[in-house]
């Protein structure tokens, strides 16, 4: 069963969230909760009005998760193996995922696998959207 996945603000240690919420798309209520969670054929989702509605207000809502198969959830991570790539989402910054590499930031459509757990978000075989046009300095 595909869930929704989110980083967890409330459930903050030391300034930093250490869970991700399990959401059921279908009722749309958290069915559970994992310090590490490995999810598979994955999309990346922004819901716009809800960006919208927290850049408005400033009062953090759910409206960026991931969707996906949930292949692995544990209470202590385990190695990384293979190839990954570093993700993030900020509502501030875009309307979308993107790579957290400076030198050449890509948003996120879709990965293969995606990986969360207290180090941060990580995909592997990842589908690009439009790469960014760099801001003119006027």
């Amino acid at each position: 069963m595909k869930l929704h996945a989110y980083k967890n603000l409330h459930r903050m240690r030391g300034g930093h969230a250490d869970t991700w919420s399990l959401r059921s798309p279908a009722t749309r209520t958290v069915v559970g909760y994992a310090a590490h969670v490995e999810l598979v054929d994955v999309t990346f989702r922004v819901q716009a009005a809800g960006r919208r509605a927290v850049l408005r207000d400033g009062i953090r809502r759910v409206h960026a998760y991931v969707v996906g198969e949930v292949v692995a959830r544990r209470a202590r991570r385990a190695p990384r193996q293979g190839r990954w790539v570093r993700f993030t989402y900020r509502a501030k910054t875009a309307g979308f995922f993107i790579t957290t590499s400076p030198e050449n930031p890509r948003p996120i459509l879709a990965a293969a696998r995606v990986r969360l757990d207290r180090d941060g978000a990580f995909c592997q075989e990842p589908v690009y959207g439009p790469p960014l046009r760099k801001r003119s300095r006027r």
